[in-house]
Order: structure tokens, then sequence, then C-alpha cells
């Protein structure tokens, strides 16, 4: 049977270059299709004006992962790639193995930029845990970056009543905006302790998040607190600048709790990768800019210059 095929491949497609009729009988073809999940149909469908042709499918590919002799990690699909014990090294960009293999672990929910952020996740989830944020508690959070904006997160996903986020910069203000808070707080115009105790009716707040390395963070959560409060201190402070005037009085007779928080346990990870595939931790927001690692330096300055939550460089 004689088979003519008008488009060959995407190569010759990309570059407005096709097959003319009666230039060959049987042309090769091997394209991936990323949002039906088929190969070829879909290119071939695109020429509305190629005239007839016929596929005929010859092969069938088999995706599989190599792994160490008796399988030591106990690896048995795509979402155990997301571990914070495993190791994965995938195919060079653009082989058609990679672009197979990258579809299958977006559908299992393993994206390599969400791996990429689940270690910070990670470090607030734990945080939140030994804080104990719940239904009903009023949190503040200092500070807006990548750091604040997860606790947003997770705070709402934990049943907290209302959320108050508060920089000094206007600007990573407004980047934490598509996170919701019920309340911004621009520190650069008003009193942080004041406009809490204002938003609160006079209580203060039941938990509040140190998400900046800034030292006088410490001192305002202390006077904000309500009694019993609870205080994350998650941003570590400065080596020359890390003893704070904090009023030890405020902590004693207002039975303050203050928790230093740091890392994480396995379980946090893997609870992180949960929500970032399940998109209960919004991916989309949180990463704000997805460069090519050449671009490294071009983002890293971004970055230093605030204008960026998180970055993810590809290779």
């Amino acid at each position: 049977m004689v088979v003519q095929v008008v488009q060959a491949s995407r190569c010759l497609f990309l570059n407005d270059q096709r097959l003319q009729p009666d230039s060959a009988d049987a042309a090769a073809i091997h394209l991936f299709d990323e949002e039906t999940g088929t190969y070829n149909v879909p290119f071939l469908e695109q020429c509305d004006d190629c005239g007839p042709m016929m596929l005929i499918n010859l092969f069938s590919r088999d995706l599989g992962l190599m792994v160490a002799p008796g399988n030591p990690l106990g690896i048995q699909g795509l979402a155990d790639l997301a571990r914070p014990d495993v190791r994965f090294i995938n195919r060079q960009v653009g082989s058609g193995t990679r672009v197979l293999l990258d579809y299958h672990l977006r559908k299992a929910g393993v994206d390599p930029g969400n791996a990429a952020i689940a270690e910070p996740i990670s470090s607030c989830l734990n945080a939140q845990e030994r804080g104990r944020v719940g239904l009903g508690d009023t949190v503040v959070i200092i500070g807006s970056g990548p750091i604040g904006c997860i606790h947003i997160a997770l705070a709402r996903l934990h049943g907290a009543d209302r959320i108050i986020i508060a920089d000094i910069n206007a600007e990573r203000l407004k980047m934490a905006e598509p996170f919701a808070p019920d309340a911004t707080v621009d520190v650069s115009k008003v009193d942080l302790v004041s406009e809490v105790r204002r938003l609160t009716n006079g209580r203060g707040a039941d938990v509040i998040v140190t998400a900046t390395p800034a030292p006088t963070a410490v001192v305002q959560a202390v006077e904000m607190a309500r009694k019993g409060g609870r205080i994350l201190l998650f941003g570590g402070l400065p080596k020359d600048d890390c003893k704070p005037p904090v009023d030890m009085n405020i902590v004693h007779y207002n039975a303050l709790f203050l928790i230093g928080t740091t890392t994480f346990a396995p379980r946090h990870y893997r609870l992180a990768v949960q929500l970032t595939a399940s998109n209960r931790i919004p991916v989309d927001k949180l990463i704000t800019h997805r460069m090519p690692l050449a671009d490294f330096k071009a983002g890293a300055m971004m970055a230093l210059e605030g204008k960026v939550l998180k970055a993810v460089f590809v290779p």
C-alpha cells in the first residue's frame, strides 16, 4: 500500500516547510502532543490544506525507570520521584523520552517547579504545626515575601479566621494580594502594633509569624500578641544583631509562647508535595517566574531586588 504523508515532522513545520505531494511515498513521524497525550494525529490534523493521508502506527513506546539492583528505595511509580530521599535524573531537554516523561510527571502531580519549592513549604508546615495554628485564629505574618505568602496559604488551610500580612515594602505587599489575606499593613505608614490592636479590637493576635530577618519584628510580635499567644520565630536574625530588646515582663505576665522553628521532617515534605500537586498551595501564584538556566544571573538580580516571589530555573 502506498501511503501519502504531507507533513512529516514538527521541525519542518516550524520552519514553514512542508513535504510536497509526490515528493515521497512515506515519511516517519514521532510527535507527542502534551494536551491530548497522544502521538502524531493532532499535528497532522493541524494541516487544513494537506489533502488526504493515512497514518500507519508501527511501534509503541514503553516508559520505565532504571533503579539500583533490588530497588532498595522501593520506587513503585512516578509519584515516588517527589520523595525527599529520591534523586532523579531526567533525559536531556527536547528528547522524546523527556517530553513523554514530563507529561506523565505532571499527570502524577510531580512538577519539577513544585518539587523545587516543596522545601520551604515543608519548613512552614513544621512551624505552623508547632504553633498549633487552627480554627478561629487571628494570624499576623510579618514579611510578605515567598515565606510570608506560604504562611498565608497554610494558615487558611488550617482554618485561621483572620490573616493579616505586614511589610515595610508596599510593592512586596502587592505581591501577597493574590493569596487573599484579610488585611494588609504597610509598616512604612502606620505603627504595626497599634494597627493590629485596632484590627483585633484591642485583643491582639493569636499567632504571629516573623517571616523576616528584621530584629524589630520580634519586639513587635511580643507587643501585639494576645495573652497566651504563640509567636513563631521563623526568620533567622543577623549574627551581629540577634539580641532584640524584648520586654520579657510582657512574655512572663501574658504567658506568651516563643517558638523557634527551623527545618522539617520527611512527613512535612511528603505533605508539601501533596499540597502543591493538588494546588491547595497555589503554586502558580507562588512561582512568579520560570526562566532558563542561562538567565540565572538576571533572575537572581530580580530576586535580590524583590521583583519575584519564587523563580524556577529550568536547564
